[in-house]
């Protein structure tokens, strides 16, 4: 990377100057240091292969940047390189959990019965009352497949509520 200083030194001459630097935190460094020997840099640039970043000069004020910069750096890498641990590993489920979870599993069971048991006289109705003709065959397979549906949403809910349950029992 190449860094790029333009600068008004203590005798109030512009100065521009270049350098190669290995890391981006030098770049900090570096403008620190002309801060501290109370020369003001006016602009700064870093370019490498990957484009160009202006550098604002304004928030340099002699105290050294590249360490606090190198130690956030490793405090972040070392949290990205852990694993991510499985809820359960962290903690196990409270009693509170279990029976918010259980109550809305329980909810689910209820949904489905009343809207199955909707779906069941709708299909009864239509059978019963309806003429005979292709709209009510329409209508009618209409119901039956939400009806079918329904059944195995009902299943399905069922089955999550009584693995809540069987959880519950093993706490």
């Amino acid at each position: 990377m190449m860094l790029t200083i333009t600068a008004i030194d203590r005798q109030r001459q512009w100065r521009r100057f270049f350098c190669q630097i290995d890391e981006f935190e030098m770049a900090f460094d570096i403008l620190n240091g002309i801060v501290r020997q109370g020369d003001q840099p006016i602009s700064a640039l870093v370019t490498d292969e990957g484009g160009r970043i202006e550098l604002p000069t304004e928030v340099f004020d002699e105290s050294p940047l590249s360490a606090p910069v190198r130690a956030l750096k490793q405090d972040w890498e070392l949290i990205l390189s852990r694993p991510i641990r499985e809820v359960s590993e962290e903690r196990e489920p409270d009693a509170d959990w279990f029976h918010r979870l259980l109550a809305l599993r329980q909810t689910r069971v209820e949904q489905l019965q009343d809207t199955l048991s909707q779906m069941q006289e709708l299909l009864r109705t239509t059978r019963k009352e309806m003429p005979n003709g292709p709209y009510k065959a329409r209508l009618m397979e209409r119901y039956q497949r939400l009806v079918d549906r329904y059944t195995h949403l009902l299943a399905q809910a069922q089955a999550a509520y009584q693995t809540v349950l069987f959880r519950k029992a093993d706490v």
